[in-house]
């Protein structure tokens, strides 16, 4: 789900005073625009994921991951599966 990734990139650019780019980056891709539910706390086991995927290097934010189970995140940026260590 590329939208997560799109918020957040529209709002630091929008902290940073870019509102233009951002205007532009929601308007590429459908879907971003929308506003989405408030996302939940962060579970006490997203602390075991790893901070960087192995993958595509990409940074976990543990507040804002999907989880496919209770022992696995899936990656914002590249889908890939992460496990939690116990």
């Amino acid at each position: 789900m590329y939208y997560e990734a799109v918020r957040r990139v529209a709002g630091e650019l929008r902290s940073k005073g870019h509102d233009r780019v951002a205007d532009r980056i929601e308007s590429d891709f459908p879907g971003a625009e929308f506003e989405l539910p408030a996302l939940p706390e962060p579970a006490k086991k997203a602390a075991s994921l790893p901070a960087k995927c192995p993958q595509c290097g990409g940074s976990v934010h543990p507040g804002g991951i999907e989880w496919a189970d209770d022992r696995r995140g899936i990656c914002d940026y590249c889908g890939s599966i992460l496990t939690a260590s116990s």
